[in-house]
This record gives structure tokens, C-alpha cells and sequence, in this order.
């Protein structure tokens, strides 16, 4: 693989990118880093909270505490898969993408099971296969978050509990579709377990990402069963240094959230159900004031949101902060990547999100608020956040290390910043570039002969054998997409740069990996790098997946081409 100019070679043998980011008047962070004061902090507390993990940190003065998230919470706890390191002296492995690795693994196990009665579906870490026996989903408890960070090099065992065919899919992520990564023609029939070889090759490419269940075609009502859950990539410790202390401080007053809603359309009338971090609300109070998660925040305070929605069936959704001007809104990335300065210039307080998309917020309130999660107008029962705000004792102090928490990279002028982007997420958009692959892509919603409903992609359902096209390796392509706000169009490992017409929350140069356009046409452009082999498309209401509205496209000219998904193993033999 050519290795960008922009890039070099690490001491594990992949790329990483040398830019690290700028404020808006083009200063290099590592310079404008050295005129910061070094200061020491220990971590002294873990704490994992209603979504995920949150670090506090204790300086000098033994303050820093009081700048972190207090709440008050009805959610079960967010646990996290937990990492064995396993070193094998320097030697190398192939792990099916066609690249060797060094094989110093950090390995963790993720079991699918079900409670046998009810049926909910449903992911549990594992730290001791052997020892800690399948034991039944309790209703309510969510999913596993998966953290990783770039540059290391994990194996995740899948293992097989429920009475149907699974697989694993790593929504969003930036990795191999053959072999033995995420190539979705695999299947672990019950009993039987799936290895999966995860490593984020930048160490820019971090954000929110999610994972869920993609056997075809049981994906539909075993995501909506439970079997899905939040992935997310953390900054390298070397890189989250060099970023100033109230940034720090932003990056780890973390809230995660993960939304999922499912529309039952046999019920007459219809019936939704929405879930926060796998608990599912009921409103038992007559004036709708009954929320699923009570947050106290501080004023002085920004929080990171890393929000996940997974709406099984409807394409338009929104997430929306009430009262509009109760909280300072700001997007920082959109679908697991970094926007092109951060944070937005201007305050947002309803977001358009599709089924599987995602959106990381700066959110500072300065008085109580509502958040709503909702597919077109707010209600009783799309209250699922309550925010109380409370004013910090202390006047606010822009010294030290004893600094609220900002998105900015001046806290007090208030200026963006331009992040890092990895190497294969470049500026596709440029008047230079010029595409030589030009493809409409529709999706279709069409009635046959006999009056039955038909949907398909270009006219394509799923064939495992059959590409609908080829594309060479490190080839621009610029791709038309129709009809995608009744049939949001996802792709697996590359992501998508917007170049015009989308509309909704789809920003021209930014990056994106599911789209509903609010337009029928939405041009958007992307390169194949890295991976070779088959690289999956679809419909992302997962029903119609399911139905066949699916097809891959064959990548040609690099590391996995030709390579199949490597199949179900025996359990013991991993444990």
C-alpha cells in the first residue's frame, strides 16, 4: 500500500497521520501545544455511569471533581467489554485481509443469547468463558460498549447462545470486509462461535460507532430484539495529551446515549416502543413529565453527547433539545467522524438523524431542559432525558488545570479547530479531483406485474456471488444516490463525502456513512482504500435488508481480494 505523503510508517507497521490538528488560524496543535504549561494529573476514579465510562481526574489543587458530571439515573449501567492483553513473542499472523500483523492481541468475548420466553435478543461480555457459563438476557439490560483505540490490534470471540444463525457487524468502522473481520456472509450456527480481527489502522479515525447483528436474513428482528450496542474509539493517550486541558476535560465529560425505537405496524392503531440504553420507557404519569433519564449538569460546563440512534423502520427521525435556547448546541461530528472544524459555528437544537446514524454533541445548558427523541413532532412519550442545571458555587476560573470543560480550542474566544482527518478520508471535493467512476444509484420502490411490491437497488437484490459492479483500489468515485428518504443507503467500510443536494443534516465536505436525503437525488463522493474484496450496500431499514435490498461491490487491486469470510469455529478450541 502507498503510503500517503501526509503519512508515515509507525512502529506496528500501518499509517498514521503526522498532521495533528489546527485551530482556525492555521497553528499546528504540536506547536501551539508547547506554550502550554505541563501539568500532572492522576486518574484516581473509574466510574462507569447509566452510557459508559466516565474519568475523573484530581489535580493539584483537588478541584477538578466538581467540573464533572453529578446524576441521577434510572438506566442499568453501561458495562464494557474487558481486554486481555495476550503477547506471542513478535511473531506474525495473517488475520484474512491479506496483511500481516504483528500477533500481540488484546482479546475479549461477546456473547448473543436470548431469554427463551419473551425472545428479546441481547449482547453480554464475557471475561471467562470457561468459567462463567451462557446465562439468560435479563429484559432491560443493555449491550456492552466496545472501546478501542487506534494502532492495537484486537480479537473478539463471538459466541453463539440463541436457537438461529448470527454474525456480527461493526457499523461505521474503517476495516477489512473478507477474512476474518467484517465480512457478513459469515455465520456461527448455535453453539458455535465467530472470531473477529478489529485494528483502526489511524489514529485519527476515532469517534461513535455502534455494532449490531447482520446474519441475512434474521438481521431485522434480531436488531430490534436487542442484538445491537455502541463501539467507541478512543484518542490515543499521546494524542489526547497535546490537546489543551479544558479540551481534555470536554472529551471525557462524556454522556452516552443510545436511542432505539421500533414501530409495531400489525397493531391497529400502530405501536411504538422506544428504548434508551436498552431500557424501555413507559409513560405511567398522566401529564407526561416522567422521563428515562434525569441528568444534573452544571452551567458552566459543556458535555460531550455521543448519541446513537437505531430505528428500526422509520428513515426520518430527530433528536431535539426543548426549549430551543435552554442549551448551547454544537455539532462535533456526524457519524462517528470528526467535522471539519469543530465545534460548529452555530447553535443547533434539532437534529435529523436516519436509522442507523449517529451525531456527537457539545451541549452547555443554562437552564433546565427536555430532550426528545421523536419522528416528527414532539409527545408524551418522546421525553425519554430530563436536564436539571445547577449553578456552580464558584466563580468560573480559566487558569491551570482548573478549567471547565469546552469544545473550543480558545475557551474564552470561543474559536473552532480543525481535527485530524486519516488519511483515507481526504478532501474529495477539491476543484482537482476528478472522478472517473460516475454511477446512479437508485433505490428502488417499484410494483411487478401482478401488483406485489418490489424493492431492489438498480434493479439488484442480494446475490453473495454476484457483484453488481467492480471498482479499482484508490479510484474516485462520484455516486448519485436516489430515493434514499424512504430507503436510506449505508456502506460498509468507506465513507461518504457529501458534494451537493442532500439536504437534512447532510453538510457538503463532511463525511457520513448512512444517508437519507431530504432531496431525491444526493451526490456524494468516496475512494476504496486499504481494502479489496467485497464491500457491502444496502437498504438500512434493516426489514428491507432482509428482503434482499442488498448488493456488494467488488474492490479490485489490493489486500483481500478474492478472499472469502472465514467460518464458524468450535468454542472450546478458542476458550
Amino acid at each position: 500500500m502507498e503510503v500517503p505523503k501526509t503519512a508515515t510508517k509507525t512502529s506496528y507497521g500501518t499509517i498514521r497521520n503526522d498532521n495533528f490538528p489546527s485551530d482556525e488560524t492555521g497553528t499546528n496543535f504540536n506547536e501551539r501545544n508547547e506554550r502550554f504549561e505541563k501539568k500532572y494529573y492522576y486518574i484516581v476514579l473509574l466510574l462507569c455511569v447509566f452510557g459508559g465510562c466516565f474519568f475523573y481526574f484530581k489535580t493539584r489543587a483537588a478541584t477538578i471533581e466538581e467540573l464533572f458530571i453529578e446524576q441521577r439515573t434510572q438506566l442499568p449501567k453501561l458495562k464494557a467489554i474487558r481486554w486481555k492483553f495476550v503477547s506471542k513473542n513478535n511473531t506474525t499472523v495473517d488475520d484474512g485481509d491479506g496483511n500481516e500483523h504483528d500477533e500481540d492481541w488484546h482479546v475479549g468475548y461477546l456473547q448473543i443469547c436470548n431469554d427463551g420466553e419473551n425472545n428479546p435478543f441481547g449482547y453480554r461480555a464475557v471475561s471467562d468463558p470457561i468459567a462463567n457459563r451462557p446465562v439468560p438476557c435479563a429484559a432491560g439490560e443493555p449491550a456492552p460498549v466496545i472501546r478501542m483505540v487506534p494502532g492495537k490490534h484486537y480479537k473478539l470471540i463471538l459466541i453463539n447462545n440463541v436457537e438461529e444463525p448470527t454474525n456480527l457487524h461493526t457499523h461505521g468502522l474503517h476495516i477489512s470486509g473478507v477474512g476474518h473481520v467484517d465480512d457478513i456472509t459469515r455465520s456461527a450456527d448455535p453453539g458455535k462461535c465467530l472470531v473477529y480481527n478489529y485494528h483502526i489502522m489511524d489514529a485519527a479515525d476515532v469517534g461513535t460507532f455502534w455494532y449490531h447483528s447482520h446474519r441475512h436474513p434474521h438481521a431485522s428482528h434480531q436488531v430490534a430484539g436487542g442484538a445491537h450496542g455502541l463501539i467507541i474509539v478512543d484518542e490515543t493517550d499521546a494524542n489526547f495529551q497535546r490537546y489543551p486541558v479544558h479540551l481534555q476535560h470536554f472529551l471525557r465529560n462524556e454522556i452516552l446515549l443510545q436511542y432505539t425505537s421500533i414501530l409495531d405496524k400489525r397493531s391497529n392503531p400502530n405501536k411504538r416502543t422506544n428504548f434508551l440504553n436498552g431500557k424501555m420507557f413507559k409513560n405511567t404519569s398522566s401529564d407526561g413529565k416522567e422521563a428515562l433519564l434525569d441528568l444534573k449538569l452544571t452551567t458552566d460546563q459543556y458535555y460531550y453527547f455521543r448519541v446513537s440512534f437505531v430505528v428500526i423502520s422509520d428513515p426520518v427521525n430527530f433528536l431535539e433539545f426543548y426549549p430551543a435556547d435552554a442549551c448551547d448546541v454544537r455539532v462535533v461530528a456526524y457519524d462517528g467522524v470528526y467535522r471539519s472544524k469543530i465545534p460548529h459555528e452555530r447553535h443547533t437544537h434539532k437534529h435529523m438523524l436516519t436509522t442507523s446514524s449517529r451525531v456527537d454533541l457539545a451541549v452547555q445548558c443554562q437552564r433546565n431542559a427536555d430532550v426528545h427523541f421523536h419522528q416528527g413532532s414532539k409527545g408524551p412519550d418522546s421525553r425519554l432525558v430530563s436536564i436539571r442545571t445547577i449553578i456552580p458555587a464558584n466563580k468560573v476560573i480559566y487558569d491551570g488545570d482548573n478549567v471547565p470543560a469546552s469544545p473550543f480550542w480558545d475557551a474564552q474566544l470561543k474559536t473552532q479547530w480543525i481535527p485530524r482527518r486519516p488519511y483515507y478520508m481526504e478532501n474529495l471535493c477539491s476543484p482537482s479531483s476528478i472522478a472517473n467512476d460516475i454511477w446512479n444509484v437508485s433505490m428502488d420502490d417499484t410494483v411487478d406485474a401482478n401488483g406485489k411490491k418490489q424493492i431492489s437497488m438498480n434493479h439488484h437484490q442480494w446475490d453473495p456471488r454476484i457483484p453488481i459492479r467492480s471498482i479499482e483500489m484508490n479510484q474516485l468515485a462520484e455516486w448519485t444516490l436516489w430515493n434514499t428518504k424512504g430507503h436510506p443507503f449505508h456502506i460498509h467500510i468507506n465513507r461518504m463525502q457529501i458534494v451537493k443536494g442532500c439536504g437534512y443534516r447532510y453538510e457538503a465536505g463532511e463525511y457520513y456513512d448512512s444517508i437519507a436525503a431530504k432531496t431525491a437525488a444526493c451526490t456524494v463522493r468516496l475512494k476504496f482504500f486499504d481494502f479489496a474484496g467485497r464491500v457491502v450496500a444496502h437498504c438500512h431499514k434493516l426489514k428491507h435488508e432482509d428482503l434482499g435490498m442488498m448488493v456488494w461491490i467488488n474492490a479490485q487491486g489490493g489486500p483481500g481480494e478474492g478472499v472469502l469470510g472465514y467460518p464458524e469455529e468450535d468454542c472450546l478450541t478458542l476458550f
